[in-house]
């Protein structure tokens, strides 16, 4: 099941805790690219940029890439 903002009450802060504490993992790298889709979805276009940013540092390869580059 996958989670988003706009079920229940998950929000961006939630994924970014979920990255930290995943963090080199697959889920990790699902979580960070989820929550800055959460913040671009909100309006936090700075945080969003960041988030996206410190993905593409972090899971550079990965097969997830192409989506934070758009």
């Amino acid at each position: 099941m996958t989670l988003s903002a706009t079920q229940g009450n998950v929000k961006a802060a939630d994924w970014l805790k979920v990255a930290a504490e995943t963090s080199g993992t697959g889920a990790g790298a699902r979580a960070l690219l989820t929550a800055a889709g959460d913040q671009f979805v909100d309006g936090k276009i700075a945080d969003a940029q960041a988030s996206f940013q410190k993905f593409l540092t972090e899971y550079d390869g990965s097969a997830l890439t192409a989506q934070a580059k758009y």
